[in-house]
């Protein structure tokens, strides 16, 4: 090795040390959140002991890590390293979407860019006029047109030549759990787009590392994980309550290789702190790995013991939720469809009930209705109506014809996220928490439906629940908006509502 310059202010051993082992140079060179230099916890040492090892077998490596542990930043510091040692490598990080493919690339090279690094790797510039959002080139003797670095998103990348290929949460909650149907997309991006990139006649040896958190039975990390002969080493690190420790196992060829305990990352209390505001499902997969699989019930009936419900004037502030049908035909033929409506109420200690829950079949004319003597009875505060039922018709029932015709003021909600998860992440961990009480007795026909979803019939008084508790406690994950416009409502009852694109029609009420 060449004799390495040192600056005044830098340990000598330190830099040596850093140029010779992966997690001396972590410490070194990375820095945490707090702006502290990083320390290399015994699980982040286990994964790059496997990852050497798995390289060394010629089998690429998968980590499976707890969600929060501190992955990503783990794997931008593996890159810049890469780069250093040698810098005719072509790496390439892959991750879920184009713009955290974008936040990589500047993460690496911002790592690359301290006083730190250039200690280390003194030798390695960028190259002028090279340089992207997504990608960077640094000076080589090599001769290649593809940059150094290059970031890209699991579903828009493009072919290119590589040595190191990294792959990062490819799999997220939004294309596993929230849009079902890109697991398959997302799959065959995997294997058609980016396994059949590795360079192997590269002189550079080919190397592929994938860390991940579990989510979905069916994507693409339980799917390469399950393939025996998939040419992949994997290595599972679970927390679990009592979360004294973490434990891991090692699996290549369908088999468990080795498996032990390690301290744990975070305190327990942090851990705990962190399952308490999960739902029970939640906790399991992004604590302990394990994968969701369709038809897991979320809802027991413990959840459902909580106190008695008070007398309604003894509540504080009072939010419903109103969740009509969106079936446009059947509307205009005048049959009826379902709608729910939910109230909660604040408690004087600040927690919460659920104070009212109730469903009718009718006419729109008649939810209307419904919904107008709910808020009656109750003596909501606030009134809170979904935009869009069923997927993306409007809804039969919102908020400018109730107040057009009985003067309630409501908010406009428009839900962003895919209706079983809204609804498991808004209930399940509050009623854990003693957040929210919901009295089975009270509410028989609400916990007989929770206690079936997602597989029962009907989900609307639960999709209520779920709405009513988000308005009350976070302001919403929805968009809101209210209905009555400065200087009056515009009364109009022939509103054009969206029937297909590009093709409108007057409403009718049945």
């Amino acid at each position: 090795m060449p004799t390495i310059q040192v600056p005044d202010g830098f340990n000598r051993f330190r830099v040596l040390a850093a140029r010779e082992k992966f997690d001396d140079f972590v410490e070194f060179v990375g820095v945490d959140q707090d702006g502290e230099p990083m320390r290399q916890h015994a699980m982040h040492r286990l994964i790059w002991s496997f990852e050497a090892w798995a390289a060394a077998q010629g089998l690429y490596a998968g980590i499976m890590c707890p969600a929060g542990h501190g992955k990503t930043t783990q794997l931008e510091l593996f890159a810049a390293d890469a780069i250093g040692r040698n810098s005719n490598v072509l790496c390439r990080f892959v991750t879920s979407s184009e713009t955290k493919a974008k936040e990589r690339a500047g993460a690496v090279r911002d790592f690359m860019a301290t006083d730190e690094y250039r200690v280390v790797y003194p030798d390695v510039t960028m190259v002028k006029g090279e340089q992207g959002e997504a990608e960077f080139t640094v000076a080589r003797t090599g001769v290649s047109k593809d940059p150094t670095l290059g970031c890209s998103g699991v579903m828009g990348g493009t072919g290119s030549r590589v040595n190191l290929l990294i792959l990062d949460d490819v799999v997220d909650a939004r294309n596993a759990l929230e849009k079902p149907g890109e697991r398959k997309k997302v799959y065959q991006a995997f294997r058609q787009t980016w396994m059949s990139r590795p360079n192997s006649l590269s002189k550079i040896a080919t190397r592929v590392i994938w860390l991940q958190t579990a989510y979905h039975a069916e994507d693409a990390a339980a799917l390469t994980m399950a393939n025996a002969d998939s040419g992949w080493a994997w290595l599972v690190v679970r927390a679990e309550e009592p979360f004294e420790n973490l434990t891991y196992e090692i699996r290549a060829g369908g088999r468990v290789l080795k498996s032990g305990m390690l301290p744990n990352v975070f305190p327990r209390s942090e851990l705990l702190r962190k399952a308490q505001t999960m739902g029970r499902i939640e906790c399991a997969r992004a604590l302990g790995n394990r994968f969701m699989v369709d038809g897991e019930q979320p809802f027991s009936e413990e959840l459902f013991c909580g106190d008695p419900i008070l007398p309604v004037e003894q509540y504080g502030r009072k939010v419903a939720y109103f969740d009509s049908a969106g079936d446009v035909t059947k509307a205009r033929r005048g049959d009826t469809d379902w709608a729910a409506f939910c109230c909660v109420g604040q408690r004087p200690d600040g927690k919460w009930d659920l104070v009212d829950s109730r469903r009718m079949r009718g006419t729109p004319k008649r939810q209307a209705e419904f919904c107008a003597r709910a808020c009656s009875e109750v003596g909501v505060t606030a009134l809170h109506v979904e935009a869009v039922a069923d997927g993306a018709m409007p809804a039969l029932v919102d908020a400018e014809l109730l107040a057009i015709e009985y003067g309630l003021v409501a908010r406009r909600c428009q839900p962003r996220r895919n209706k079983e998860i809204r609804i498991q992440e808004a209930l399940e961990p509050r009623l854990r928490t003693g957040m929210l009480n919901i009295h089975a007795e009270s509410h028989r026909e609400l916990v007989a439906e929770a206690l079936l979803f997602p597989m029962g019939g009907h989900d609307d008084l639960c999709d209520a629940a779920a709405g009513a508790a988000d308005q009350a406690m976070l302001g919403g994950p929805a968009r809101s908006r209210t209905s009555a416009k400065k200087g009056g409502i515009k009364r109009d009852r022939g509103r054009l509502i969206r029937k297909r694109p590009r093709v409108w029609e007057k409403r009718r009420w049945g």
